[in-house]
């Protein structure tokens, strides 16, 4: 299911994408003797020269990276780029199919990819998926029953020998679409809160990230959460804190690096206003 704000703007979708997957065996199996009188290439390499121009023109990746794909001839799959876009992975068939490649050395397999058209606004809130789809920060991680769905099944009886038996007694159960959210966080004054709380975190050279909230005073509803600085739930592994970034520029030791690195991307991906503890001190005077 999608994720929307309060007014129905989109914080987090899943589209389908797919797996470019090519054939080793298959290519190895072509006529590597026999050349054309025209262009001097065997089948092999006319087919192999093909798939290179293709995979490189419509995928971001090199001649290298394709030989890889077809270093293992006794594979019949390699898979060369996951998560290609849908307009790519057309074009990469049609362009097969008009080079008369052979059947199937290239194919596509789908799958789904998480994408958040907000990027970083809101991202300790929303939260995102790991590479199975379940939620594992914030809302994606917290409503994830709610949102993932229900796969598909056919359930049917089968003899010892694992064939079906001859009578149709099948049970088909349809795949069940998540559901969808919609939270009390208004876009517009998200924008605002962030905007204002990085502004803050700069100014005063705070050292360990700042929060703030917004909520209507009469239902308790939470309009914004912000956590600064923070990062782009599109690209969440990288270090977006130039404080973190210092910090790891100035560590020598491989272990050391990456047990830092990994210690720092964990807490910029925490909901600060949720999960560190905060002392208010003479702050609590206005409350009582």
């Amino acid at each position: 299911g999608s994720i929307y704000d309060a007014n129905g703007q989109i914080f987090a979708q899943s589209a389908t994408v797919y797996s470019i997957i090519v054939d080793p065996y298959k290519l190895s199996q072509l006529n590597n003797e026999t050349k054309d009188p025209e262009t001097g290439k065997t089948e092999y390499q006319r087919q192999y020269d093909a798939i290179v121009t293709i995979l490189t023109e419509e995928l971001d990746i090199t001649a290298d990276n394709v030989a890889k794909a077809f270093e293992n001839t006794d594979s019949q799959w390699s898979l060369v780029k996951k998560e290609v876009e849908k307009p790519y992975a057309d074009r990469i068939i049609k362009r097969a199919n008009a080079s008369k490649l052979a059947y199937d050395i290239i194919y596509t397999e789908s799958s789904t990819k998480r994408y958040y058209p907000q990027g970083s606004l809101a991202a300790a809130v929303i939260g995102f998926t790991n590479f199975e789809g379940d939620g594992v920060y914030g809302v994606e991680s917290y409503y994830n029953d709610y949102l993932k769905g229900v796969n598909g099944k056919i359930i049917s009886a089968t003899d010892g020998k694992g064939q079906e038996m001859p009578y149709k007694n099948d049970k088909i159960y349809d795949a069940q679409d998540g559901s969808d959210i919609y939270l009390t966080i208004d876009r517009t004054l998200q924008h605002y809160a962030e905007k204002h709380l990085e502004q803050a975190v700069n100014d005063n050279n705070v050292q360990n990230r700042g929060c703030a909230i917004i909520m209507n005073v009469n239902t308790g509803a939470v309009l914004a959460m912000a956590s600064s600085p923070g990062y782009d739930l599109n690209d969440r592994n990288s270090l977006y804190s130039k404080k973190d970034n210092d910090l790891l520029a100035g560590i020598t030791d491989e272990d050391e690096y990456n047990a830092q690195y990994a210690a720092l991307r964990e807490q910029q991906w925490k909901n600060k206003a949720i999960t560190e503890l905060y002392f208010p001190g003479s702050v609590f005077k206005v409350v009582t």
